[in-house]
């Protein structure tokens, strides 16, 4: 068996590496994602509060425990939601 030479670590070690910033390229996509996804069921959670629609599952009570309607109303200044007004397909 012959040893390596410096060609063949080389390769390795890029590979290693772009594994890696692959990795981190995931991390940094699925941040956004996430927070998107997370942003929409709190605006959906606190539209069905403030339409009367009581929460009929366990991720909708966690929007309603973590994102009330004081924590809404402090991020989201300049929204206002009147359900009397929108009307849901």
């Amino acid at each position: 068996m012959t040893p390596p030479t410096w060609t063949d670590l080389f390769h390795k070690r890029k590979t290693t590496v772009l594994q890696r910033w692959f990795f981190v390229a995931q991390l940094a996509l699925a941040k956004p994602l996430v927070d998107a996804a997370m942003t929409l069921l709190a605006l959906d959670a606190w539209y069905s509060r403030m339409a009367g629609i009581e929460p009929d599952s366990p991720v909708m009570s966690f929007f309603n425990t973590y994102f009330n309607d004081d924590f809404m109303a402090e991020r989201f200044q300049t929204m206002s939601l009147d359900p009397g007004k929108a009307g849901r397909l």
